[in-house]
């Protein structure tokens, strides 16, 4: 058998403090307008693009809202186009809905979140039913970083699925952090390391976290350290741009 060795990259990245690049003063942006957006089945024409159209009406006969066979697991998928920070999802239910059973058809209703359509977490869940005419948020309790975002129901669930409008509010982490892989003059906080998506993400929680000048990111454990500073040098010295990838 043969031995080979293995090496495990250290980054450590460094936030710019500026107040256009702060994530705290960047504006939240709705990224599924006009985005993809599938669905599981569709009735006659109301398919789901009308929930990324920016049509916030909430009368079908507007043309406004989507609307699915009547059918078990009916789902709604929006592809974001890339990975982007998830703030928060909104969701608006149909308003001219008539009838005792018809108001009940938005229930049981399920948020999920994830970097490629087959893989899924879920993220958010509203018990019961989500009256006709009402807007609803799924507020995060900590911010995700994905580019597909599904909404469905509770697989007990068989009847018609409607929805006029998803909101994904966040925003692109670009130009937003900067890499540095040798600094002297930083030590560990006293905050135990903790997992991380990546080391884009191990940078926002750094952002995130008073003191922090800096944070290594190892890739094999996919772990975050968060660092502060004992120099009093600017952190935006020497380092290099991240994009996304």
């Amino acid at each position: 058998m043969e031995l080979r060795k293995t090496y495990t990259k250290l980054f450590v990245v460094f936030i710019i403090f500026t107040a256009l690049d702060s994530v705290e003063s960047h504006n939240l942006e709705n990224m599924a307008l006009n985005k993809q957006a599938y669905s599981s089945s569709t009735y006659e024409n109301d398919g789901p693009h009308r929930v990324v159209d920016g049509n916030l009406s909430q009368d079908s006969a507007d043309m406004s809202c989507f609307h699915s066979l009547n059918e078990a697991n009916n789902t709604l998928e929006v592809d974001l186009g890339e990975k982007v920070f998830i703030h928060h999802v909104t969701i608006y239910s149909r308003g001219d809905v008539v009838g005792t059973e018809a108001e009940k058809r938005l229930r049981d209703v399920e948020l999920y979140i994830g970097p490629s359509n087959n893989s899924y977490t879920l993220y958010g869940y509203y018990e019961g039913v989500i009256p006709k005419g009402t807007i609803h948020t799924f507020n995060l309790t900590n911010i995700v970083l994905g580019q597909w975002v599904k909404i469905t129901r509770s697989e007990s669930v068989v009847d018609f699925f409607e929805l006029c409008e998803v909101q994904v509010f966040g925003y692109t982490s670009a130009h937003h952090y900067r890499l540095d892989q040798g600094r002297a003059g930083v030590h560990a906080l006293n905050i135990a390391s903790t997992q991380s998506l990546s080391v884009h993400h191990c940078a926002l929680l750094c952002h995130n976290t008073n003191g922090c000048y800096g944070a290594t990111y190892n890739q094999g454990t996919r772990t975050c350290e968060l660092l502060s500073s004992d120099t009093g040098v600017d952190a935006n010295d020497s380092t290099m741009l991240i994009p996304v990838g």
